[in-house]
């Protein structure tokens, strides 16, 4: 697919033309170009307040320089491409990644559960469980809120950056005001 993708950006196709090649959604299609596509410095930059670092054309399908008619005289700092077998190995490497699983020992999510556990029976806030318990993993806490028709919603996060996990919770009106 991603060599589809590849040939039909050279060819100048339109993002539904595209999704409709290779049988996919055209948001799947805007989203794995921007996710997958790289960088390269352009030798014609030129330093001015005229020229600035990045075209507009690069916020916008197609998202990289190959299908622009401007491409060979362009003096933007930044020229955007995508390869494809460079997306192919980026999605490789994600799908791996999402399936080795927590970067943690059985003991070390027992622990965690364990102090959580305990703290929140004892009707204790997540940021008092981990001020006073500095062995949990945590380095970020944050609540969001909303309120939408009426309803007021709350997620809860954890991050676990050692171990690349977050939580999210949903608090309801009672629980986020503790």
């Amino acid at each position: 697919k991603q060599i589809a993708i590849s040939e039909l950006l050279i060819q100048n196709k339109s993002l539904n033309e595209i999704a409709e090649a290779i049988n996919k959604d055209a948001r799947t299609i805007s989203k794995e170009i921007k996710r997958s596509r790289t960088q390269e410095i352009n030798n014609r930059y030129i330093f001015s307040k005229n020229y600035p670092k990045y075209c507009k054309k690069s916020f916008r399908f197609s998202f990289v320089c190959v299908s622009c008619d401007k491409r060979s005289s362009c003096h933007h700092k930044y020229k955007f491409s995508y390869d494809p077998q460079f997306a192919q190995k980026k999605y490789e490497l994600s799908v791996r990644d999402s399936r080795t699983g927590l970067d943690c020992s059985l003991e070390e999510m027992a622990l965690m559960d364990d102090t959580l556990s305990k703290g929140t029976k004892k009707s204790q806030s997540i940021q008092h469980i981990v001020a006073t318990n500095p062995n949990i993993p945590i380095t970020q806490i944050d609540t969001v809120e909303s309120v939408r028709e009426g309803k007021h919603k709350c997620l809860l996060t954890i991050h676990f950056t050692l171990l690349h996990f977050m939580l999210i919770f949903i608090l309801n009106e009672k629980q986020a005001k503790m």
